[in-house]
């Protein structure tokens, strides 16, 4: 399995649901790029995932600070879990965006189209199956 850029391969939504049924593709979004998607009104497939990943990220900033409060308050020793915590938080939350933004990808050919447009999508496919949709 390679994985392939938009720039390489072309596969349009139809050809990607059939692929994906054969399981002879996956699709991959970087996790910065979705998280950009979300800030960007015409890209992002509605606002639910905006708004979880708003909610998740607060609770991992607000994790952050009150470990930082506590190792004042009470023993120094309280950010260590809190950082600890909260960057697990903050990673797990990035790659669900991008794991949420592929879902929506097979449900939503416009968010398809859309990402595609802008070169968003990365397929991880056989290289023999790639060969036919190489531009």
């Amino acid at each position: 399995m390679k994985l392939y850029f938009c720039k390489k391969i072309d596969i349009s939504y139809e050809q990607f649901l059939s692929l994906k049924e054969n399981n002879k593709v996956s699709l991959i979004i970087d996790n910065i790029l979705a998280i950009d998607i979300l800030t960007k009104r015409a890209l992002r497939p509605g606002n639910t995932y905006l708004y979880t990943f708003l909610i998740f990220s607060l609770i991992a900033i607000g994790t952050l600070i009150y470990s930082i409060y506590l190792s004042f308050s009470s023993s120094w020793w309280w950010f260590i879990p809190g950082v600890f915590f909260s960057f697990i938080m903050w990673e797990a939350n990035r790659k669900s965006v991008a794991n949420n933004l592929t879902d929506e990808a097979l449900r939503d050919r416009n968010f398809y189209d859309r990402i595609k447009k802008i070169q968003g999508w990365i397929y991880r496919m056989d290289e023999h199956e790639a060969k036919k949709y190489l531009i």
